[in-house]
């Protein structure tokens, strides 16, 4: 037998048995997360995760906290165990947890669903409304209940407000487990009782809703069932409606009444009214549908009556309410303007509209439109005074609505705006500059007005915006002829009415100067000419020495770049080297060489002024004169090449 090929067989059988095993096995399933909704800052809240491993691989947890918080995985456990794990959070906050799972052999389940977690200091949940005997005899004993959630799912302590005094603190009781307490009554008369919540940080929730208990006299009789109730059985959504009953109590006892809506909405208790006598009350109904309206009597004694009969009362559609009509507030007699209101449908449905123009008038319905479409009507006042327009809606089955609030509106006699006063600008001018004038105009009535300018070159502006009485309009104007011209001004209002011109301003127009393109003024000395030539660099930098004893450097369209500073005048024209380094002379005897960014590359002492202006050879040698009677050639380092005696 061959026992090298023998153990090769073996090694391998035993490789592919490996592999198979991890092509095999399977991951653990999705993890199941539980525990408390809520934890407080800085308290450890513990969560349950479980996972199951077909193989029965032990399982480890990993926990995303949604804090950004180290995740860590949990130690190994066996399959179907659950895995407690704490967390605290320092920060209050809403974070999605979730988990996975991982088993011994490294293969993972996806996250789980991200469970929501509430960090921060929460009062307790509002108690159920107590449950109990609603009829009492007095000094009998009875028990009410009531229940309240932590958000926490911890303890809570309970207190009852009984109505004639509040109890002691009940408990610890379980979250949302029920609490029984007993009370009694001594006095005749109707009690609510309530209930309120306290946790262990002594945070309060609110009182419960309220529970009526009647404490009365068997020997009472109870008022008869009322008569009615009376009212319109068909109205309109959003309208206040009365509704009345008669009551009527067989011991002659003074009777009140309350009104079951039908829309989750029962009236408080009525005044005491006569036995017999009407009792009215009114509701709003913001739902449309058919509501089943129903009332209850009750004697002082807190003897109550059954319920009533219904009344069927169908609330049909219609549209909101317009709103108030917007539109100018002042206004001329015998002048046009228009009024708009908007009025929206809550089904959709299209809508028509009418304006109340306060003075007798009131115009037709519109066309119907869209819902929320605005409506626009005009209307003209014969009469001045002072008037309120407002609007009212239709629906296509013409159910209308009130009218709206009104917008109040002052018609006055018509009168045109004051003449404007000169308008304010330049006295002087270029051709082809663009030059802004002022106007302004008051009205008598204050009403808006409009200007317009007359720039005295056969042009006339077009009106401008209106604005209010005494605010100034700007507005500007080029004129492409030399000569003087009278700018005036006119205004109007907005019933069309003008003035009179304005008195004139007068602008002189010169003509361009067309020999330069722009000019910068350098500080010479007064009654000095400059000497300087300008030198231009390669990127366009212009370089000019001056009196006041700068070089100055200047950007290509005219402002200024830098300047230096030297000891002297500067009558030397500048020479810029191809690597852009400027030389120049100063009166303060020195030769200096610039870096392009206007800093000092170094600067060489002569024996005199130097107003030469330095040349540059093709090696880069730098030749001048000085009047110390030299001409000097300096290496482009600042070193001395040669000089030469000029006698």
């Amino acid at each position: 037998m061959n026992c090298a090929k023998l153990r090769t067989g073996l090694a391998l059988s035993a490789v592919a048995v490996l592999l198979l095993g991890a092509a095999c096995n399977h991951p653990p399933s999705i993890p199941e997360v539980s525990g408390r909704p809520a934890v407080r800052p800085g308290d450890t809240i513990v969560l349950s995760a479980v996972s199951s491993d077909q193989e029965d691989n032990l399982i480890s947890y990993l926990f995303s906290w949604g804090d950004e918080s180290d995740e860590v995985w949990s130690s190994d456990s066996p399959s179907g165990v659950p895995v407690l794990v704490g967390h605290a959070y320092a920060e209050s906050g809403a974070y999605a947890v979730s988990a996975r799972a991982r088993d011994e052999k490294g293969a993972e389940s996806d996250w789980s669903a991200a469970e929501s977690l509430r960090v921060g200091v929460f009062a307790p949940g509002k108690p159920a409304r107590p449950k109990g005997p609603t009829q009492c005899e007095r000094g009998g004993s009875y028990a009410w209940t009531t229940s309240a959630a932590s958000p926490y799912e911890e303890s809570l302590f309970i207190q009852f407000d009984w109505g004639d005094t509040v109890g002691d603190w009940a408990g610890p009781v379980k979250s949302e487990s029920t609490r029984i307490e007993l009370h009694s009554y001594y006095t005749f008369g109707s009690y609510a009782v309530r209930a309120r919540s306290r946790d262990r940080d002594g945070l309060l929730s609110e009182w419960s809703d309220s529970l009526n208990v009647n404490v009365g006299d068997t020997s009472n009789q109870a008022p008869e069932i009322a008569q009615g109730p009376d009212g319109p059985s068909s109205i309109y959504v959003d309208g206040a409606y009365s509704y009345a009953v008669i009551v009527t109590d067989a011991d002659g006892d003074s009777v009140s009444a309350r009104f079951d809506w039908s829309d989750s909405v029962i009236s408080d208790w009525t005044g005491w009214h006569a036995s017999g006598e009407t009792i009215a009350s009114s509701h709003v109904w913001s739902d449309t549908g058919t509501f089943e309206v129903m009332a209850q009597a009750r004697d002082p004694k807190l003897a109550t009556s059954d319920w009533t009969v219904p009344l069927s009362v169908h609330v049909q559609p219609r549209p909101d309410l317009p709103s108030v009509p917007d539109g100018p507030t002042f206004c001329l007699r015998d002048t046009a303007y228009t009024y708009k209101s908007i009025a929206t449908d809550r089904f959709g449905d299209s809508v028509s509209l009418r304006f109340d123009w306060g003075d007798g008038d009131t115009s037709d319905w519109s066309p119907f439109v869209a819902s929320g479409e605005t409506v626009a009507m005009d209307h003209v006042w014969s009469q001045a005074g002072q008037y309120e327009v407002r609007a009212q809606a239709r629906d296509s089955e013409l159910r209308m609505t009130e009218w709206s609030g009104g917008l109040a509106v002052e018609v006055i006699l018509h009168r045109g705006p004051d003449t404007p006063a000169a308008p304010d600008g330049p006295a002087y001018g270029k051709e082809d500059s663009i030059y802004n004038f002022t106007a302004y105009a008051t009205h008598p009535d204050s009403l808006p007005v409009a200007i317009r300018f007359d720039w005295g070159d056969g042009d006339t502006s077009d009106w401008s915006a209106f604005v209010g009485s005494g605010e100034s309009v700007s507005m500007s104007h080029a004129w492409t002829a030399a000569r003087t011209y009278s700018v005036r001004a006119q205004a109007k209002d907005t019933g069309e009415l003008m003035s009179g011109w304005s008195a004139a301003h007068n602008i002189a127009i010169g003509l361009v100067d067309t020999l330069s393109i722009w000019r910068y003024q350098i500080n010479s000395v007064a009654g000095q000419g400059n000497y300087s030539s300008p030198a231009i660099g390669s990127d366009g930098t212009i370089y000019v020495g001056s009196q006041d004893d700068y070089l100055y450097a200047a950007n290509p369209d005219g402002t200024l770049k830098w300047r230096y500073l030297t000891g002297g005048v500067v009558r030397s024209s500048p020479a810029v080297a191809p690597d852009g380094t400027i030389y120049f002379g100063s009166y303060d005897n020195r030769l200096y060489a610039l870096n392009p960014s206007g800093t000092l590359k170094w600067s060489y002492v002569t024996g005199g002024n130097v107003s030469s202006s330095p040349a540059i050879a093709a090696d880069g040698t730098i030749i001048f004169g000085s009047s110390d009677n030299h001409i000097y050639a300096l290496n482009a380092d600042s070193t001395l090449r040669w000089s030469w005696a000029t006698g």
